[in-house]
This record gives C-alpha cells, structure tokens and sequence, in this order.
C-alpha cells in the first residue's frame, strides 16, 4: 500500500473511532435523561499468539461483526443502528465492488425490522448527519434511481432518503429525528 493509501486508512479510522465516540457520548445523555440505552458491539477478536509478560497478544478481527450499536429505546423499542462516516462531502455506496454495507449487517438491520425493532443507518459526511430508516436504504440500494442512479451519498441524496440530525449536539441528536426517518421509506 502507498503512504498516502496508509496515511488515508489512518484519517478515515481515526474519524469512525471520533465518530462513534460521539454517538456513544449521545448515548450517556439519552441514558441519564432515561430515554435510551445505547451500546457499542465490540469488534469480534481471535487470540493467535499467547500473552506476553504485559498482557498483550496478537489477534485478529474475525468477519461478521453486524452492525456497530444497539439498544432500547423507553417503552421497549429495540432498535440496531449501523454508523456510515467519511472525511469528505460524499458517502460511496460501494467500495472496490463491496457494498458500503456489508451482508451480514444488513441481514441484520433486515432482522431487527422484520421483528418491529427500528433498523437504522446514521450517516456523517463533512455537511453533517442523516438517519436513514433501513427500508429506505435498502429501496435506494435496489434502486438507485430513487436517488437519481448517483453511486454516492452527499446531502441531497440523504434528505430525500432519510432526515438530518440537529448540528447542536454531538452526532446530531438523532432520536429527536428518528420518527421524520422513520416516515421517509420508499416504496
């Protein structure tokens, strides 16, 4: 790999580790106001070498992770939520031919709305964060007509597919969203 390949792998993980600190960040507010509980999945590891004397070990991620939070929302609405971030003004829909989602998160996002929990996709590219209700991303992904045929995501393709978040709070305070996402699927 090119160091600029390395040195754009390193900017776009660091941006999904600050991205998701602030959905869990969302999370402590919504879980001391009592409105919902929010956890992170770990990323699922194998140990491959033993421990050394300071308790480190090689490992590897192993595949099939699902989506990157779930939780509850009061009442007893489950919910998974799937978070898609990107340094630059655009989301691709595919990477080197693989879907942006990969199989077994939207078996999941599939799942949790097939059994009535909310299935959501939130999106942060530089002009902000989208909710995306997982039927509507799943309409747009089968069709992408619905949102002009572009292979990408900016902000005119996610309003009309999902609803922004409020820039007042870390990682939009996407459950204040959550029921105009909720209304946007496309049949």
């Amino acid at each position: 790999m090119s160091k600029q390949g390395r040195t754009i792998g390193r900017r776009s993980r660091a941006l999904g580790n600050a991205a998701e600190a602030q959905v869990l960040a969302v999370g402590a507010l919504y879980a001391a106001r009592g409105v919902a509980v929010i956890w992170k999945r770990p990323t699922p590891m194998r140990q491959i070498g033993s421990m050394d004397g300071h308790g480190r070990f090689q490992a590897v991620m192993e595949v099939g992770a699902g989506c990157d939070f779930y939780g509850v929302i009061r009442g007893g609405t489950a919910f998974v939520l799937e978070l898609k971030s990107t340094v630059g003004a655009r989301l691709p829909l595919a990477r080197r031919g693989q879907p942006t989602l990969k199989p077994e998160q939207a078996a999941e996002l599939d799942a949790m709305h097939a059994l009535g929990g909310l299935a959501l996709v939130l999106v942060r590219v530089r002009d902000g964060w989208w909710l995306v209700h997982w039927p509507a991303w799943s309409a747009m992904a089968a069709d992408p007509t619905i949102i002009g045929g572009s292979k990408s995501l900016g902000p005119v393709e996610l309003d009309m597919i999902g609803a922004r978040c409020p820039d007042s709070s870390p990682a939009g305070d996407w459950l204040s969203v959550a029921q105009e996402a909720l209304s946007r699927v496309v049949a």
